[in-house]
């Protein structure tokens, strides 16, 4: 689903998840509100599947921010706590009974590695510690998005690593002693929709639905979509001042320099 923007609208911010075809993107168009000149609103929504790399570098080199559920900084051998990254553990922390929906990536050392078994043998060696073969799914993605980042410009400034399940859970904290159920369920993806709604997302029903009768299910599952929803309107909420991470302040880098931070909005 696709609009063309008008010369007003200067921001493009993007929540990216990533899904069994490449990339489910969710582009959100921002103008400036003339009455309160430090808001911006949404004018319109995209969007759009990236089954090549060429056309996610597109994406990310010309969009203003991107938030993205897929590790960026990775812990190395010589870190202290590897594998795990404090940003992790506290957002761990956070979710409570939904824990388990963070996983903890590999280390550097052995991202490049061709199977699970040889890279957690070698973490194994390194660390004493292996990672989850759910973790491990992750690399692909991973390794994507290393190598954008050396050809991106202001990379550093622009693309930031997300976590959709605490996101959801920031929006609902506090306002209800309903927990989150299942993005698998019909319940889980109805509350989520309704949850984007009352965000301000009113559009949100109608791309959700654009997008899942337009593409296949071996491409893309719902919980994708609401994921990649989630973390757009995320990003968008941060541009108008409710950005938050974990940990606060300056991020701890990684042996690439990579940030090692995850972002997320609180209203």
């Amino acid at each position: 689903m696709s609009t063309s923007p008008t010369q007003s609208e200067v921001q493009r911010v993007v929540g990216l998840d990533g899904c069994r075809a490449g990339w489910i993107a969710i582009s959100l168009w921002l103008r400036t509100n003339p009455d309160v000149s430090t808001t911006s609103e949404v004018s319109h929504v995209e969007w759009s599947l990236l089954m090549g790399q060429e056309d996610l570098f597109d994406l990310l080199q010309n969009c203003h921010q991107a938030w993205i559920d897929v590790p960026i900084g990775l812990a190395s051998s010589t870190d202290v706590d590897a594998p795990k990254r404090a940003c992790d553990l506290a957002v761990r922390d956070a979710l409570g009974s939904k824990r388990s929906s963070i996983f903890t990536p590999p280390i550097r050392e052995v991202l490049d590695f061709d199977s699970y078994h040889e890279a957690m043998e070698r973490q194994y060696q390194l660390i004493g510690a292996k990672c989850s073969i759910q973790a491990w799914n992750l690399t692909p993605k991973i390794r994507e998005m290393d190598a954008l980042w050396e050809r991106l410009e202001h990379a550093q400034d622009k693309i930031h690593e997300a976590h959709p399940e605490w996101q959801f859970l920031c929006w609902v904290k506090g306002a209800s002693e309903t927990p989150l159920y299942s993005k698998k369920t019909k319940e889980g993806r109805s509350q989520r929709l309704s949850i984007l709604t009352h965000q301000g997302f009113s559009q949100a029903p109608k791309v959700f639905s654009s997008c899942i009768t337009q593409t296949n299910r071996k491409d893309v599952q719902p919980d994708d979509v609401l994921d990649a929803m989630a973390i757009a309107w995320g990003s968008y909420q941060a541009v108008n001042g409710a950005g938050r991470s974990f940990p606060e302040g300056t991020p701890p880098r990684d042996a690439k320099g990579r940030p090692m931070t995850i972002h997320y909005a609180k209203p």
